[in-house]
């Protein structure tokens, strides 16, 4: 509905180099088969190449003066800002992939920017984010690169078991210099998860540390001494009960 006003007298002449191939990132050409608006996303950068073939001047075309420049204009940028990202929300529980040229991570509405997580080298949170939220990467001069958001996980409710393998693997996560041990359960054979591995629960108590003797006696002793108290408590009392009738 917009298009038909539009006229264009001057453009350059863009296409591909090899007869018989169809130009890629074409979006938008005109009744003659000439492109208008082509875009390109450059390998391994950031955002969005856009190429308008035809000047924006009434002497090329009236575009300018026609009602589908803004759209035409709002859509390019959007898109384009779309693309220059690859992600835009990631879950919590995760490594946060930072915008580039960003050193840090910060709490995006928040008064002061205290709780900032570093960038590694890599480009993400030098460790994971584990509450929901929106973070905006700063660069060296704290300037802001981008926006992050951290959502809660979905599944963070769910009461259904988890194989085995996936707890392991999530415990070695959070213990890495500490071996793990599965504890049989009485009765479980095999086929149980972590029936490989697993020990009954009287073997492994017997490599547990005994606990100190002395917690008894002192055990013995607070209880002597509340009874004690109790007992001044009661024979130090001011009440007395009356013995006659009003």
């Amino acid at each position: 509905y917009l298009a038909p006003p539009v006229r264009v007298t001057r453009v350059l002449t863009i296409g591909p180099e090899t007869a018989g191939t169809t130009l890629a990132g074409v979006e938008v050409s005109l009744a003659d088969g000439s492109v208008f608006v082509v875009t390109h996303a450059p390998e391994g950068g950031a955002g969005t190449l856009v190429l308008i073939t035809s000047a924006i001047d009434p002497a090329w075309t009236n575009l300018p003066t026609r009602p589908l420049f803004v759209p035409l204009m709002h859509e390019i940028v959007r898109q384009g800002v779309g693309a220059s990202r690859e992600r835009w929300s990631v879950l919590a529980g995760s490594a946060v992939p930072a915008p580039r040229g960003t050193v840090e991570l910060a709490p995006a509405f928040a008064l002061a920017r205290s709780g900032a997580i570093p960038v590694d080298e890599a480009g993400a949170s030098a460790e994971p984010v584990r509450r929901a939220g929106a973070l905006v990467g700063l660069d060296a001069g704290g300037a802001p690169r981008g926006l992050v958001v951290v959502n809660p996980p979905a599944n963070a409710s769910d009461t259904n078991d988890v194989p085995a393998a996936e707890v392991e693997a999530w415990l070695a996560s959070l213990t890495p210099e500490t071996p793990m041990r599965w504890i049989e359960r009485s009765g479980a054979g095999e086929g149980t998860p972590g029936a490989t591995d697993a020990t009954p629960i009287a073997n492994a108590l017997e490599g547990s540390s005994p606990g100190s003797p002395i917690a008894w006696i002192a055990l013995v002793g607070a209880l002597a001494l509340a009874l004690f108290e109790c007992a001044l408590g009661r024979f130090g009392s001011h009440a007395e009960r009356g013995g006659g009738r009003p």
